[in-house]
């Protein structure tokens, strides 16, 4: 087993990211909440401001993910296996869509997906790693 995530963040720190939906510890640093604040956490600080930070994201109704090439993401308790994680031009988030026949797609909902946020999934497009398609929304 790996204890590195893709990139170079360790899985804790990846996981401690994503369920904390890369929310900021405070807004002056912008230091993310890492890998000590989800051990706090486990270890039952419930009550601290990472404890605080990491329940926000189960009382929202949110769901934890992995997808098929090992990113994590957090997004709406309504996604299905098959759904598909999508940038739309001009958006600032990534979103959940869901194929509906072979030419429409339903939005399910926006999430957060560690690894695909900063500008991370634009650099795969301009790699050729992926690629951008039409489709109508539903």
């Amino acid at each position: 087993r790996t204890s590195r995530y893709l990139g170079d963040d360790s899985l804790k720190q990846a996981l401690a990211c994503t369920l904390t939906v890369g929310k900021a510890k405070d807004h002056n640093s912008r230091q993310p909440y890492g890998r000590e604040d989800l051990e706090e956490y486990l270890n039952g600080g419930t009550e601290s401001k990472a404890g605080l930070a990491f329940g926000e994201a189960i009382r929202a109704q949110q769901t934890f993910f992995t997808t098929g090439n090992g990113y994590m993401g957090i997004g709406s308790n309504r996604m299905q296996i098959g759904d598909k994680i999508c940038v739309l031009f001009g958006g600032d988030v990534l979103f959940i869509l869901r194929p509906v026949g072979k030419a429409y797609q339903r939005l399910v909902g926006e999430c957060y997906v560690h690894g695909l946020m900063n500008g991370e999934a634009m650099a795969m497009l301009d790699s050729g790693e992926v690629k951008d398609q039409f489709f109508d929304l539903l």
